[in-house]
């Protein structure tokens, strides 16, 4: 998981939204996977927040199934060991990963990678979307 450049400059919030939608969450979802309160995730990506206690950034990272200084910009890309560490998920692939045949991880493998393909075509679009309704309102992005 590396990180575009543009990416250390985000605040907080923003940061927390770009990470929830990669995973592909609403707030609810996030609030429940989090266990702080939509109201609060709300105040976070609008920027109302703009340092979080310790308890509460661990409990977002949590959520996001990242590290506490991946999420707020100390690091630039998770390690397989802290990704394992910091999301359950990925644990529960590896798991079923290993009960797999050789064949069976080679079209596993392969499919994650068209997944991933997809999702970064996705990402991609949706941005190009978001900086287009911007332009059209007269707006830029924030941390440009």
């Amino acid at each position: 998981m590396s990180e575009n450049s543009g990416e250390s400059k985000l605040t907080l919030g923003q940061r927390v939204r770009m990470f929830r939608e990669r995973l592909g969450a609403n707030q609810r979802q996030l609030s429940e996977r989090s266990q702080l309160t939509q109201a609060t995730i709300s105040r976070i990506e609008s920027g109302q927040f703009k340092t979080l206690k310790p308890d509460n950034l661990r409990k977002l990272a949590i959520g996001l199934g990242i590290t506490v200084e991946y999420l707020v910009g100390e690091k630039n890309s998770l390690t397989p060991a802290e990704l394992l560490c910091a999301n359950p998920d990925a644990v529960e692939l590896l798991d079923w990963y290993q009960d797999l045949s050789l064949r069976s991880r080679r079209l596993a493998l392969a499919y994650m990678k068209t997944l991933a393909e997809w999702d970064e075509e996705e990402l991609q679009t949706e941005e190009a979307e978001r900086e287009k309704d911007l332009e059209e309102e007269g707006l830029s992005q924030p941390w440009e």
